[in-house]
């Protein structure tokens, strides 16, 4: 075999230049092969150097002159690439804001009396609860049943049983010298008190408009609404004196249940230093107490209904039925049995009226 002369070494240079790298690489390998396979022992040492300066041209070509497969990316286009990185979310910048301080100045009234019960938790009823007014106005109320002689304060409190009556009080009843209120009325009293100083001596009585003959009554046949009426009566007799007597402050007294000199539940109201009808007393004969501010009305009727339970015995929530709860010398209201002698003669006596009430 004959070994390639000069011109078709360069043939082979210039092909293998315009192939790819590989296949420039495996042509001249095949070639390589043949050439080496078919010299001869004398080929000349110039022959052989020729031949491999040749490869090494055509691998130096085949390196650099063939362009590599991706493509180049200038500066600009870079810069104009969308960044796609992920920054940390800024820091959340924290400032503390003006402090503001509300003081709402706060007025107290303090009352000193010598209660050892709360006012509403064990007499369980508010004067500004509606349950109490509602009860009032549907359990609470009572007709004068005339057994006992109260026909002008019946008729000065507006009891349905009076209404149409004619009036029989002394001092008369026209609307002068009378002021209703939503559950009771206050008017102008025959008597005058003493001792009151630079204060008028005019005095004034408060009566419920339900029948209750004496404080006894009201704490026995109104147990859930005792303490709202109370409260009305006390607030409203201190506003109306107030008013129409004169300012200042004002003593307020309530009979025992056997010193009453009228048989309906009345309140006491004149001058703060004086007295009336033998009042102030013992407590087994009245209750007594100045005002000096109407929004004392209602732990002074707590004050009273303590009072009444310490005469006659502990409150309850319930309406009596028998002597044994309501006790001796006492009648029933709104159709109840009677624990009194009369109870005989109405034929209404309790149960155990004989036992108790011997």
């Amino acid at each position: 075999m004959e070994l390639p002369d000069e011109s078709g070494r360069l043939l082979a240079s210039e092909a293998a230049s315009d192939l790819p790298s590989q296949q420039a690489t495996g042509l001249l390998h095949e070639q390589a092969h043949v050439e080496q396979s078919g010299l001869s022992r004398s080929v000349t040492c110039a022959q052989r150097c020729t031949f491999v300066v040749v490869l090494v041209v055509i691998g130096f070509m085949a390196t650099h002159l063939v362009k590599p497969q991706h493509k180049h990316v200038s500066a600009e286009e870079t810069l104009s690439q969308p960044h796609h990185a992920t920054l940390p979310p800024p820091p959340i910048a924290t400032t503390p804001g003006p402090t503001t301080t509300t003081t709402s100045p706060t007025t107290t009234t303090t009352i000193t009396t010598t209660s050892t019960m709360p006012p509403a938790q064990r007499l369980n009823v508010s004067s500004s609860s509606s349950r109490a007014m509602e009860f009032y106005d549907k359990m609470c109320y009572y007709k004068y049943d005339g057994k006992a002689s109260a026909d002008c304060f019946c008729k000065l409190a507006h009891n349905e049983r009076c209404r149409e009556k004619r009036c029989s009080c002394p001092q008369g009843c026209s609307k002068d010298i009378t002021w209703r209120h939503s559950r009771s009325t206050t008017f102008r009293n025959v008597k005058e008190a003493a001792g009151c100083g630079s204060q008028s001596a005019k005095a004034l009585l408060t009566v419920p408009e339900s029948y209750f003959q004496d404080i006894r009554y009201l704490k026995t046949w109104c147990p859930l609404g005792a303490i709202s009426i109370m409260t009305e009566m006390l607030q409203e007799s201190f506003e109306t004196y107030q008013q129409t007597v004169g300012p200042g402050s004002a003593r307020q007294c309530l009979h025992a249940a056997n010193g009453v000199s009228q048989n309906w539940l009345h309140l006491h109201t004149f001058c703060g230093s004086g007295n009336i009808d033998g009042m102030p007393s013992a407590p087994h004969q009245s209750w007594c107490s100045t005002m000096t501010d109407v929004n004392q009305a209602e732990a002074l009727a707590v004050a009273v209904m303590e009072w009444a339970q310490r005469l006659y015995g502990r409150h309850s929530s319930q309406m009596p039925s028998t002597c044994s709860e309501m006790g001796c010398n006492i009648r029933g209201l709104g159709g109840g049995c009677f624990c009194t002698p009369e109870c005989h003669h109405f034929d209404n006596c309790c149960p155990d009226y004989a036992d108790v009430c011997p």
